[in-house]
């Protein structure tokens, strides 16, 4: 009987080290491939754990920014719309600072009954935001609105505002 020659142990190492190479780069292109539905998933899935219903359509997504086709609210009759929203964004450490926000077409419908303006199914998430602000010192977003408007439901009929507007340095 002859027995079968050990294999080095150096060329075991080599083949570990290879399949795991392998096992990781078809996990990064598998990442990377997918980045557009997880972009898409994350932002509908925040805020879906908000209670608001949303639809995303994600266009472009890298590691300095994304864009998107953005609908919050009822399918039928949205509280927001936007045709295109860029958004360009550093990773600091952990997390992410967002250093623009670009809003192309965006459409708000709200209302305004009895003195009380209602942004719909936004005001829990506003009313969130009210009760948390940004930290005095943290960095403010220039952000662009490009042809928006906001249709308002009042007491005394419809109102339509169209305009452009820069925000810059908070």
């Amino acid at each position: 009987m002859t027995d079968a020659k050990p294999t080095p142990p150096r060329r075991t190492l080599r083949l570990i080290l290879a399949v795991i190479g392998v096992a990781i780069l078809v996990a990064a292109l598998a990442l990377y491939a997918a980045r557009k539905v997880i972009a898409r998933e994350a932002l509908t899935g925040w805020l879906q754990s908000k209670g608001i219903a949303s639809e995303a359509e994600i266009q472009a997504f890298g590691l300095t920014g994304a864009t998107a086709r953005l609908r919050i609210g009822d399918p039928a009759n949205p509280d927001f719309t936007a045709e295109r929203v860029q958004v360009g964004y550093a990773l600091r450490g952990f997390s992410v600072e967002v250093g623009s926000v670009r809003l192309t077409r965006p459409v708000l419908r709200a209302s305004v009954r009895a003195g009380r303006l209602s942004a719909g199914v936004l005001d829990p998430l506003i009313e969130e935001f009210r009760r948390r602000p940004p930290r005095p010192e943290a960095k403010k977003p220039r952000i662009e609105i490009d042809d928006g408007e906001l249709r308002l439901a009042t007491d005394y009929g419809p109102v339509r505002l169209t305009a452009d507007a820069l925000v810059n340095d908070g």
